[in-house]
């Protein structure tokens, strides 16, 4: 993941314990109280609940094994592998151990460790929430509506700060932008309506285009070409998103669907279609 992991001890307190005997007459009826949780998934738990407050990372699922079911002080430490998975579909795998914590008190030492804050200049961008034909009035793929959101963007953020990462969609676009160690996810909606995520940290350099580079006119320009010489309707355009191969900013396009896509310098220039085999130039 790119980041130092840090290794946390979690306590959890005491598990459900066996039915009383007092109540055994109504527990014949109603049976007994839930079993106690099994070891394993109060360490998946544990973990869940650790990233999702000391990295603020939504976590999807969390398994380990083996699955150890309960584990006594005479046991002493009970070792067993993690893997995590986060709805961006990364994921990673810790070692973790499982403790009971003495004889006189109920209850397990978990040990494991966390992946760290999400790099959002690295980790992929999420998928937009808005849905928006890409030949709609409405769609950022025309000037006039990407104009909003690039006059957005210059409006809250500084010269000095860069668009490290780009997805334009017909209805969202959404980039990283930054600078100085320093970044925030932001979110586009079409009206130029901006949300903007709260500010990360990275280590080591990034590449990135100045806000005034991105040319509202550029991707309706080349949204035309791509339909006139290339096949592809606008209707059918997915996304475009920025590349920043070397010294030079691309617009790579994606179609919905097939393995044909297209390329172009961020300014326009050079439009090529990209298919299985061939390369052609479409300007």
């Amino acid at each position: 993941m790119g980041e130092t992991a840090v290794t946390r001890a979690v306590r959890v307190g005491t598990r459900g314990g066996a039915c009383a005997f007092v109540l055994a007459a109504v527990l014949l009826l109603a049976g007994c109280a839930t079993e106690p949780t099994p070891a394993y998934v109060e360490l998946q738990n544990s973990i869940k609940k650790s990233i999702i407050a000391d990295d603020q990372r939504p976590v999807s699922s969390v398994a380990c094994a083996p699955h150890v079911k309960d584990v006594s002080y005479s046991d002493g430490f009970v070792h067993l592998n993690c893997f995590v998975r986060f709805p961006d579909g990364t994921s990673y795998s810790t070692q973790a151990t499982i403790e009971a914590r003495s004889y006189q008190v109920e209850g397990l030492n978990f040990e494991f460790d966390e992946p760290g804050p999400l790099d959002i200049t690295t980790a992929p961008l999420p998928r937009p929430t808005a849905s928006v034909g890409a030949a709609s009035a409405g769609s950022l793929f025309y000037a006039r509506n990407l104009r909003k959101v690039v006059t957005a963007l210059a409006a809250r953020f500084t010269a000095n700060d860069l668009i490290l990462k780009m997805a334009l969609y017909p209805g969202e676009a959404i980039a990283v932008v930054g600078a100085d160690g320093e970044a925030q996810l932001v979110t586009a909606h079409n009206s130029g309506a901006l949300t903007v995520g709260p500010q990360t940290s990275f280590d080591g350099q990034r590449s990135g285009i100045e806000i005034s580079q991105l040319d509202p006119a550029v991707p309706q320009r080349l949204a035309r070409l791509i339909a006139k010489r290339g096949g592809v309707p606008i209707s059918e355009l997915d996304r475009f998103v920025l590349a920043l191969p070397g010294d030079l900013a691309d617009w790579q396009i994606y179609p919905t669907s097939g393995q044909t896509w297209f390329k172009a310098h961020v300014l326009g220039d050079s439009l090529e279609q990209i298919s299985p085999g061939r390369t052609r130039s479409l300007n």
